[in-house]
């Protein structure tokens, strides 16, 4: 199967590369991703690894399916209704552009300001509390986790970082400002990425790094198979540099025994970056074996875990969990090595709404982003850009965590919203 799955990847990059076509649309991100994946996953590194069930092979390639022709469905919806229209990156750049001059750029900047001023106010205050910084601690991951709890205001508007980034992304690719604020940006953008890689949370670096690609590929240059390579080297050394910083030596040996990998002891460090992967595909096929064929009973959530966001934010969502035995976003049991608790997204489908669920989600959601991506691409304009960027990241980490479940990646729309004028806050 690797070959089959790299075949796929080959594919899906040269194809696009050569047909001059988009390799940022919903479809190509998805299969490039999880045919990426699954060529790592087949390598079939960990003796914990078996062959997938029937059942794990069914909704996995059946919520593909759905979300594939999802796609399709929303691309002949609109070519049906742009008839004659082709895709140009030149005419989408320079659309992109234009709609540019019409975007309030000192409001922009007001926005980026505020949100960048809350990051600091909230990191500062929280060194403050806990007296350290994550990356120079002696123990960096339970500090992060200390530092981002440090209090109830500063817990939220640490991820003000983020957005902040984001904001400056645009104004650095697109904003009509004078040569001292886009230094003032520069800077502050440069401050904040200093500040939350001593943080050591790669995911929401991930993000980040997703967005600002999604950005340059529109606005600068189409990505080419030069970027896409140096992209993946630029994330593996940030995925390496945070493990190695928040783990020590006798940590990654016990990890190497707790996988039971299969690597010579010269690389076994490579065996975090191989666990990362495996494990989103293990605990799934895990949890398909244990809930839907064995004899364990998982009461369905009908739709706590899809607005986990909103109940988290009212703090309903413990309350719901306790009262009725539903994992939190940790997949408490499903693990099948203890901290490895992540999981690909059919599995939070399933939790939700059954076998039903996981097709009709998946297409419907394949359906919305065909929809949202050809209005953005026929239609271009800076702030849905924002938006696309942002639901890049979560297709793409789709095989990781549901993004869908984080109150912050609706702080993320909202911010976009406001930053544009989509909200008007007066």
């Amino acid at each position: 199967m690797t070959l089959v799955y790299l075949s796929i990847l080959l594919i899906v990059i040269f194809s696009a590369i050569y047909l001059r076509q988009d390799l940022v649309s919903p479809s190509r991100i998805y299969l490039g991703v999880y045919s990426l994946l699954l060529v790592v996953y087949s390598l079939n590194l960990s003796r914990l690894q078996t062959p997938w069930s029937t059942t794990s092979s069914i909704l996995f390639y059946g919520a593909t399916g759905m979300f594939l022709f999802g796609n399709i469905a929303g691309s002949l919806v609109a070519s049906a209704q742009n008839t004659g229209w082709t895709f140009s990156f030149k005419e989408l750049k320079d659309r992109l552009h234009a709609d540019a001059e019409t975007v309030d750029w000192t409001w922009v900047y007001r926005v980026f300001f505020v949100s960048f001023s809350i990051f600091i106010i909230s990191f500062l205050v929280s060194y403050a509390i806990t007296g350290e910084i994550p990356m120079f601690s002696s123990n960096p991951d339970k500090s992060r986790i200390r530092f981002f709890l440090a209090t109830g205001p500063t817990s939220h508007g640490l991820f003000f970082g983020p957005i902040s980034m984001m904001i400056a992304a645009q104004i650095l690719f697109l904003g009509r400002i004078s040569k001292v604020k886009k230094r003032t940006c520069i800077f502050a953008f440069t401050l904040t990425l200093l500040l939350f890689l001593t943080l050591v949370t790669r995911f929401d670096l991930f993000r980040f790094i997703i967005f600002f690609v999604v950005i340059y590929h529109y606005a600068s240059k189409n990505l080419n198979l030069k970027h896409i390579v140096s992209g993946f080297l630029v994330l593996l050394i940030l995925f390496l540099a945070a493990f190695f910083v928040r783990a020590n030596l006798d940590a990654v040996g016990t990890f190497n025994e707790m996988v039971k990998i299969k690597l010579p002891k010269n690389i076994a460090w490579a065996s975090n970056i191989y666990a990362y992967v495996a494990n989103n595909f293990w605990n799934f096929d895990f949890a398909v074996r244990k809930f839907v064929e064995g004899d364990n009973y998982y009461p369905f959530q009908y739709g706590v875990g899809l607005f986990r966001a909103p109940l988290y934010l009212t703090r309903l969502e413990g309350t719901l969990d306790l009262g009725y035995g539903f994992d939190t976003i940790m997949n408490e049991s499903i693990q099948l090595v203890k901290g490895l608790n992540t999981t690909i997204y059919v599995w939070h489908l399933y939790k939700d709404f059954g076998i039903t669920g996981v097709f009709l989600l998946s297409l419907f959601g394949g359906i919305f982003l065909s929809i949202f991506y050809q209005n953005f691409i026929r239609q271009p304009s800076v702030f849905l850009l924002g938006i696309w960027g942002i639901i890049v990241g979560i297709i793409l980490l789709s095989y990781h965590v549901p993004l869908w479940e984080f109150w912050y990646i609706y702080l993320n729309l909202l911010m976009m919203a406001i930053t544009f004028k989509r909200i008007r806050l007066f």
